[in-house]
């Protein structure tokens, strides 16, 4: 995702729109009165929004144009010349109008000029509220931009018997577009947007004119866009196929202006299954300007977690059905059971020694497979997390289930340890210990209990990885003589690029199910997953 485009408001419109524009004596004054403070017409001084030579007044959006319009129930403030802070008695009574001609109580007879201040619908005279939590409930739609945190001032000058004014906006907005090219996500919809920065973005802040910008630190980082209406909206705006589409599912969102590093949390929900994923994108430093909207488009897909079908023998040259593959043209695999292992997957094999402290390594296919030490790591320190509904495909079929772990950066931050350092050592307890030369696994814990976890939030999933339930294969001695796999959706193996020395020999590798992650001591005939960690 990136920011793609910046218009200024003003700068955007065109001559057309201003041709609705009404000329100082014909602006809409029909608002209601505020009950609570109605003086008479003649106390009242009229303040002008938008005459025809500008159209940067206004508190909606065209998107095409930039140009803005006043909804229905603004209003605006001013401080007369006893310093009393005085709103309109009238409101705009209806939505989009081009300009409105606002009754202020108040003197104002001491200066040829008074900065007007529109505070939003949720703001209080100078002060602004942008808030944490906003909504869309039409694609393409500005008229909750008062509630949710629009705002701008204005010097208004006398012309004859009124103040003329045009309201510079001093939020930043965005507008969020999504699209997908794959097929997953075609019958979505977007539910919610998150946005979260390395700053404040939300809070409470006041219309300065001395700066001429909005003040204050805010009181926020996040801010949450619901994406949802009703009817043909009621399950949020749906996911366009092949580009982005403002008019499809384009949603906005109020921040304060300034430099941010922002994290998008795009939520989407598939009606059909119920089911909902969220796909987050991370965007660049930027200096989000006031009175500027930025157009962040975002192709969203889910991951596309495919593998290849090469099992092995531990570090074997050769994948286990080498020549037979289920895509070649003598392929053996055409079921669960399959005859003839091919033996050169047993070339390179180097001899066990069960009691030699010398640590064998990898040379061929296990070299890309973790250390016995880091899969510990992975297991003990990794987070593993149990999730019985990610999609994944092997063998041109798709299935279920797998365990998330925390990626090794993340796992090295957190424990203090550089990449280096886990690969060659656990530390257990405070006493580092190499896996790759013990005899025995007594004192130290292999495993780890996973039952009752579930999926990474959208919010924490960029810090995990995942790793299928891939099965493995076995020598399978009933008739009839063959190999089977076994465990595929319910069982995970994947080889260490370590030999064990502990009772037995073999070659460490990672065991997964649903309820517990250990680091085990294998068969080395085995035909495991061979597969680089993240």
């Amino acid at each position: 995702m990136k920011t793609t485009k910046a218009f200024f408001l003003a700068a955007l419109a065109t001559a057309t729109l201003l041709l609705g524009a009404c000329s100082g004596s014909d602006l809409p004054q029909n608002g209601k009165d505020n009950k609570d403070n109605n003086p008479s017409e003649n106390q009242l001084t009229e303040f002008v929004a938008n005459s025809p030579d500008k159209n940067t007044t206004r508190t909606s959006m065209d998107y095409a144009s930039g140009a803005f319009y006043w909804e229905k129930g603004d209003r605006i403030w001013v401080k007369d010349d006893d310093g009393v802070w005085q709103q309109s008695t009238n409101a705009v009574d209806l939505d989009r109008q081009a300009s409105f001609r606002f009754k202020v109580p108040g003197k104002f007879t001491a200066s040829p000029v008074y900065t007007v201040y529109y505070s939003g619908k949720n703001g209080d005279k100078n002060q602004v509220s942008i808030p944490a939590t906003q909504k869309a409930t039409v694609p393409n739609n500005t008229t909750d931009f008062g509630i949710q945190g629009d705002c701008g001032m204005a010097p208004a000058t006398r012309k004859g018997s009124y103040f003329d004014f045009h309201l510079d906006h001093k939020a930043s907005y965005l507008v969020f577009q999504v699209y997908t090219i794959g097929p997953k996500l075609r019958s979505s919809y977007l539910t919610k947007v998150k946005v979260t920065s390395d700053n404040n973005i939300t809070g409470n802040y006041t219309l300065d004119p001395a700066t001429n910008k909005l003040s204050g630190s805010g009181a926020g980082s996040e801010i949450t866009l619901n994406v949802k209406g009703t009817g043909k909206y009621a399950d949020g705006f749906p996911v366009n196929a092949g580009g982005a589409d403002i008019k499809v599912n384009g949603a906005y969102m109020v921040i304060a202006p300034g430099q941010h590093t922002l994290q998008v949390d795009y939520t989407v929900k598939d009606p059909l299954t119920n089911t909902e994923k969220t796909i987050r994108k991370n965007l660049a430093a930027f200096d989000y300007q006031e009175n500027y909207y930025y157009d962040i488009t975002a192709q969203i897909e889910l991951p596309n977690f495919q593998y290849n079908n090469e099992y092995y023998k531990w570090d074997a040259k050769e994948n286990f059905w080498y020549g037979h593959e289920w895509y070649s043209n003598s392929n053996w695999q055409t079921g669960s059971i399959f005859p003839g292992a091919n033996q050169e997957s047993d070339d390179g094999i180097p001899e066990n020694d069960a009691n030699s402290k010398a640590t064998t390594s990898a040379s061929n296919s296990c070299t890309i497979c973790p250390t016995a030490n880091e899969l510990l790591w992975y297991i003990r320190k990794g987070d593993p997390r149990y999730d019985a509904n990610q999609e994944w495909i092997a063998f041109g079929r798709h299935y279920r289930g797998g365990i998330w772990f925390k990626k090794k950066a993340v796992i090295c931050k957190e424990q203090g340890i550089t990449p280096q350092q886990m690969r060659d050592y656990y530390m257990n307890g405070n006493r580092p210990v190499d896996i790759r030369t013990i005899t025995s696994s007594a004192g130290i814990s292999l495993s780890r209990n996973i039952y009752g976890t579930t999926r990474p939030s959208g919010a924490e999933i960029d810090k995990y990885f995942f790793v299928p339930f891939r099965g493995y294969y076995s020598i399978y001695t009933s008739f009839p003589l063959g190999v089977e796999l076994s465990g595929i959706e319910s069982i995970g193996r994947y080889w260490s690029c370590d030999r064990s020395h502990v009772s037995g020999g073999g070659a460490w590798a990672l065991y997964i199910h649903s309820y517990e992650a250990m680091l085990v001591s294998s068969n080395i005939t085995y035909g495991l997953y061979v597969q680089q960690f993240e």
